[in-house]
């Protein structure tokens, strides 16, 4: 399996033209992880991938790499 959080993060993001900042202002997650996550230097906690997964109108699953949506 390919971990492709980091990609596909970054893609939902800019499909709807946001930035990192706006991102962050909209979920409450912080704009240092956002990009931490982008940039694969961390991974996120399972609450944070639930609160994108739920933003983004996709799966958990399909953020984490492990389907199409």
């Amino acid at each position: 399996m390919k971990y492709d959080f980091p990609s596909r993060l970054k893609k939902l993001r800019l499909k709807k033209s946001m930035t990192m900042t706006q991102l962050a202002a909209e979920t409450n997650l912080s704009y240092t992880s956002i990009q931490s996550w982008e940039s694969g230097g961390r991974v996120p906690a399972a609450t944070a991938v639930i609160i994108l997964a739920d933003f983004f109108g996709v799966t958990a699953d399909y953020l984490l790499g492990r389907g199409e949506n």
